[in-house]
């Protein structure tokens, strides 16, 4: 035989007996109707928001070209004057998919407002970024500061044996480490898109940071400045690694 059993059984296997034992929908009831794109009011910016990436998938899967053109459409199926209308776009997804990112950019450049979301607290690689930076932030100015950087310098280079290992030792980290380490590891078979949840995280927990400090007095206030500022080398780091990724990638072809 050239295939033992183990390596017939796989997920194609699976899939094609839960296809075969399965109704088909006919193509009108499961195509992507305009009205099924989501529209949510924001009383903050009094606006209508569209995620860029509903947008795309409705346009994506409709074969439709103009931006203009899927716009309107989902406007008028959803009853939403245009010029009420405003675009958000995910932090990791504008970090990660250049595409996504352009179409965000040609929005604003059409004259639309485009908002940035961040990422999920819900998130598992937010949770884990949260616990550490909190942990770092919490004993910087201590005698426990060195190992808390150590820590976070693991987590920014990837060494997530140490990052799950260490963190157990601090109990503020060790309950988002445990709780969250497979969906971590699973979601690094996505490099990509694990590493641009990691960086968005990061700039989210930035942004708390400095606003802590800019409420905060005294030691309280420098402890959050000291905190931010390792934060934001670690977000520079990243930011270089990823550049030079990206030209490693393009000096091949």
């Amino acid at each position: 035989m050239l295939f033992n059993q183990n390596e017939l059984t796989n997920p194609l296997d699976e899939a094609s007996q839960l296809l075969e034992s399965s109704q088909f929908l006919n193509e009108s009831e499961s195509s992507y109707q305009p009205f099924m794109v989501p529209i949510r009011e924001s009383k903050q910016y009094e606006a209508n928001l569209i995620r860029v990436e509903d947008l795309v998938e409705y346009a994506l899967t409709n074969g439709i070209t103009d931006a203009n053109y899927a716009i309107d459409s989902v406007c008028e199926a959803n009853d939403v004057d245009q010029s009420t209308v405003a675009f958000s776009i995910d932090e990791s997804m504008a970090i990660y998919d250049e595409e996504m990112l352009d179409t965000a950019r040609c929005l604003r450049e059409a004259g639309y407002s485009v908002m940035v979301a961040p990422i999920s607290n819900m998130n598992p690689v937010y949770q884990l970024v949260e616990s550490v930076v909190d942990t770092m932030a919490e004993y910087t100015g201590t005698e426990n500061e060195g190992y808390c950087d150590s820590l976070f310098e693991a987590l920014i280079s990837d060494d997530y044996d140490t990052v799950f290992s260490e963190a157990a030792i601090l109990d503020k980290a060790k309950a988002g480490a445990k709780s969250i380490k497979n969906s971590v590891v699973s979601g690094a078979k996505n490099a990509k898109k694990f590493a641009s949840d990691k960086l968005a995280a990061l700039r989210k927990k930035y942004r708390e940071l400095k606003a802590k400090a800019a409420s905060a007095y005294g030691s309280a206030k420098k402890k959050f400045l000291a905190a931010a500022a390792k934060v934001k080398q670690g977000i520079d780091h990243l930011v270089a690694k990823g550049k030079s990724a990206a030209r490693a990638v393009k000096s091949k072809f």
